[in-house]
């Protein structure tokens, strides 16, 4: 009788060393994957600030979209991305500085925004996909 208890014991634990694996690494690898939204918009921000166009657009998808509802235009892709960010930032010097970020998950976050060219605020709403920007609506006051 004390050969099966062991036996049995023996597949248990087992069989709850291989489940602890499975669900302990798919659990840090689900960390691993999640997006650190605060330290993300500090680069983005960053970069924008250093007028790094490189830097700037390997933040977004190649097929993103840029909607600016304070222009009525929408500017797709990052070829659509690099102009509007050439030509509203990089032009007129523009500096940003965050007055506010709310991250709403890993994938959204909105910000407000302070533009010193401009002398105005304005805010973006963001949405992520694989660590990069996917879609972003700016409005400015």
């Amino acid at each position: 009788m004390t050969p099966d208890i062991n036996r049995t014991n023996m597949k248990i634990i087992l069989l709850t060393a291989l489940l602890f694996c499975f669900f302990g690494n798919h659990d840090e690898a689900q960390n691993k994957n999640k997006m650190d939204v605060k330290t993300f918009i500090q680069e983005f921000i960053a970069a924008g600030n250093a007028y790094d166009t490189k830097r700037y657009l390997d933040m977004w998808q190649k097929d993103a979209v840029l909607e600016d509802k304070s222009i009525k235009q929408v500017y797709k892709g990052q070829e659509g991305v690099k102009k509007y960010f050439e030509k509203y930032f990089v032009k007129y010097k523009t500096q940003t500085r965050l007055i506010k970020l709310n991250v709403i998950n890993d994938h959204q976050a909105h910000i407000d925004v302070q533009f010193t060219s401009y002398n105005q605020t304005g805010t973006f709403d963001f949405i992520f996909k694989d660590g990069k920007i996917a879609s972003a609506i700016a409005d400015f006051k």
